[in-house]
């Protein structure tokens, strides 16, 4: 069994995954990163900190290893909500411009944070507020027409 130290003991790592897959499902990904540096879930230690600082270190390896589990965990469950969302119209706000195309975002996505829309740069000429058609959605990232 797999387990992680933290600073509240050892919990085994099969309860942590089965929180972190719980927590995927119900909270934006801000706080599950929270969650993954908290239980040891990162695979960078900073220098001079009480984590560093741990006689029992778990290898870099075990590290990355969870990171990257969790990490795609939340992706399976991100990919999964977008996908319902393909083929909605929905408000977008649009935010910079990126070769021929504008990025934006809707109002369930945070800035900086969470998945992006991608349109044509003709959707610039509708103001910064434009009602638009979501048709795809790969790696964080919505393509949307106008709608």
């Amino acid at each position: 069994m797999t387990e992680v130290t933290t600073g509240i003991g050892n919990i085994p790592g099969f309860l942590i995954a089965a929180i972190a897959t719980f927590v995927v499902c119900l909270i934006a990904e801000p706080i599950l990163q929270w969650l993954m540096r908290f239980f040891g879930v990162y695979a960078i230690v900073e220098e001079g900190t009480p984590a560093a600082k741990q006689a029992d270190q778990i290898s870099d390896k075990a590290k990355e290893d969870r990171k990257t589990e969790l990490t795609n965990a939340y992706y399976d469950v991100a990919h999964a909500k977008a996908q319902k969302r393909i083929g909605q119209t929905e408000t977008i706000i649009l935010e910079e411009t990126e070769g021929d195309t504008v990025l934006g975002r809707t109002r369930r996505e945070a800035p900086e944070i969470d998945a992006i829309v991608r349109l044509p740069q003709s959707a610039t000429r509708n103001g910064r507020f434009v009602a638009a058609k979501l048709t795809g959605y790969d790696a964080y990232e919505f393509t949307a027409i106008p709608a």
